[in-house]
């Protein structure tokens, strides 16, 4: 797949990960704005292969929850496509939310790097609970607290 081309200055988002905490968020695009909750059909969530941050991949009658992030500048797109890295490629999906169906960008992971999502559900409460310092701590990408440079 190729990288969607984005024409207009605004999107949405469909985060169903770390971005789903909203100081990650901020850190990694500088957005700040208002998110609602989402589902997204027939992909699976699991856990990266000794990490504490997941990926999704297509699978039928699966289901990730996640946030819906309607307003997006191309600016906070491009710094998510430098936070996501090469392991991850950015789609278009459609997602559920309470006000219907809507079409937002999102991170799956390239079929080059499936092998690295386990079986192993990702669940955020739990990385909130025991991953979540370590990957701030950790992550490179973050300057800060300003977002990635």
């Amino acid at each position: 797949m190729t990288k969607p081309t984005m024409t207009n200055a605004v999107t949405g988002l469909f985060a169903y990960g770390t971005l789903m905490a909203t100081d990650i968020m901020r850190r990694a695009c500088r957005h700040e704005g208002p998110s609602t909750p989402a589902r997204l059909r027939n992909y699976f969530r699991g856990t990266i292969l000794d990490e504490t941050y997941p990926g999704i991949v297509s699978a039928t009658g699966a289901n990730v929850t996640g946030l819906y992030y309607p307003d997006l500048t191309r600016s906070a797109i491009g710094r998510l496509d430098e936070f996501e890295g090469e392991m991850y490629e950015r789609i278009t999906v459609d997602v559920e939310t309470a006000s219907g169906l809507v079409s937002a960008q999102t991170y799956v992971i390239r079929p080059c790097f499936r092998h690295m999502v386990t079986s192993v559900p990702w669940a955020f409460d739990a990385f909130m609970r025991s991953g979540y310092r370590g990957f701030i701590a950790a992550y490179g990408g973050f300057c800060a607290g300003e977002g990635i440079d």
